[in-house]
């Protein structure tokens, strides 16, 4: 569910109650990892606009917490060289700005 109107209407229409409950964008959920090809990056850059604005559209039309989760793996070469670029690119667009609360889990 990647459209924040309907997310908005679900919550006013008491159907998604979110005192107890949680949305999750996951900008690193399988969906990204679709197939090769020229296509693959316009699908990649398609999601991440999708998700960027359910994002932003929740924290500020919407006034919802927001707390971004970023997961640091200490090993090298857990996450590719592509995955790092993309994780840069949400955080300075998306992650940071609209988030109230960050928590940093690293693998040690």
């Amino acid at each position: 569910m990647l459209d924040a109107a309907l997310i908005r209407e679900l919550i006013r229409a008491g159907t998604l109650m979110l005192t107890s409950g949680v949305i999750v964008l996951d900008f690193n959920h399988a969906a990204f990892h679709y197939a090769e090809g020229y296509e693959a990056k316009e699908y990649e850059v398609d999601l991440i606009r999708a998700l960027g604005s359910v994002a932003k559209q929740l924290y500020k039309d919407e006034g919802l917490l927001s707390v971004y989760v970023n997961v640091q793996p200490e090993e090298e070469g857990v996450i590719s060289d592509d995955a790092k670029k993309r994780k840069r690119v949400i955080e300075d667009q998306i992650l940071i700005p609209f988030s109230d609360y960050e928590l940093c889990v690293k693998d040690e």
